[in-house]
């Protein structure tokens, strides 16, 4: 409705959802519409022990040997912004781990 008000037209939940003036409409909107923003990482922790972690700095899997993990599963914590950049420098690392051999 605020909208409306402003700029003459309500862009969401629009007329679609019955502008949402239903809690049935209001609900199906968040449904259809609503995403979350941080994207899920973090299940095979980096860290140094096997205690408080999956994964070592080299991305090695504690306890399983000529495994390793290079993806956003390896965030210690989710990070505050979308995790793209992030991924691209794990991948960067993995390969130059891989590439020099590391055991």
């Amino acid at each position: 409705e605020h909208g409306r008000k402003i700029i003459g037209l309500e862009l969401q939940p629009g007329p679609v959802y019955g502008y949402a003036r239903t809690e049935e409409k209001f609900r199906r909107w968040v449904r259809d519409c609503a995403l979350p923003y941080f994207h899920p990482c973090g299940s095979c922790r980096m860290g140094a022990s096997a205690e408080d972690s999956v994964v070592d700095a080299t991305l090695r899997v504690h306890g399983i040997a000529n495994l390793r993990v290079a993806d956003a599963s390896v965030a210690p914590r989710i990070p505050s912004a979308p995790i793209q950049a992030m991924v691209a420098m794990v991948g960067y690392q993995a390969a130059r781990i891989i590439a020099k051999g590391t055991p």
